[in-house]
C-alpha cells in the first residue's frame, strides 16, 4: 500500500511544470558591458554569449560610459592568479542597478561571485580554467524576464 501511495506521488510530480526559481524582472533586460572586458578577449565574448542565453540584451558602454537610472551593469574582471606551474584562474563579477545616471559604489548589487578554477591542468596558460570559471558562475546568475512600462521610445520585447 504504501508503494504504491509513492509510485502514485512520484509519477504525479513528473507531470508538474517545471519553473524556474533563479528569475528577475527587469523593464528591458538590457545590461552594459564594458567594451574592452577583462585582459583575456575569449572570456569576456564566452561570459556575454552565456548572458544572451539568459535572455539578457547585451549593450556596451559608449565613450562617455552613460547609463540611466536602473539600468542594469556588469563589472567583470578575470586574471590569473601566481601560484605554482599551473596558474588558476579567479573570476571576479558583479551585476548592479544603477540608482543613477552614471556608476557609483552605492549601486545596488543583483548578484555577485567570485570563482577560482584550479583544474583542469591540461596547460600551463590557464584558458580552460577559466572557461570554466564562466560555466561555474554563469549557473547561478537569474533568467532575465522582461516586465514593466519601457520608457519613451523603447518597445516592450514580448516573449
Amino acid at each position: 500500500m504504501i508503494k504504491r501511495t509513492l509510485v502514485i506521488f512520484f509519477s504525479l510530480l513528473t507531470f508538474l511544470p517545471i519553473v524556474n526559481a533563479y528569475e528577475f524582472q527587469h523593464v528591458n533586460c538590457r545590461i552594459k558591458v564594458d567594451k574592452k572586458g577583462p585582459q583575456n578577449e575569449l572570456i569576456h565574448d564566452l561570459f556575454l554569449g552565456h548572458l544572451k542565453k539568459k535572455n539578457y540584451q547585451v549593450t556596451f558602454f559608449n565613450s562617455r560610459k552613460k547609463i540611466y537610472k536602473h539600468d542594469l551593469y556588469l563589472d567583470l574582471k578575470a586574471k590569473r592568479l601566481d601560484e605554482g606551474i599551473f596558474k588558476p584562474c579567479q573570476l571576479i563579477f558583479k551585476i548592479k542597478k544603477a540608482k543613477y545616471n552614471y556608476a557609483s559604489t552605492s549601486d545596488m548589487v543583483l548578484y555577485s561571485s567570485s570563482i577560482v578554477r584550479k583544474v583542469p591542468r591540461t596547460t600551463f596558460k590557464g584558458n580552460e580554467r577559466c572557461k570554466r570559471a564562466v560555466k561555474d558562475a554563469m549557473t547561478h546568475i537569474p533568467q532575465c524576464i522582461t516586465s514593466g512600462i519601457p520608457r519613451s521610445g523603447e518597445t516592450k520585447r514580448i516573449q
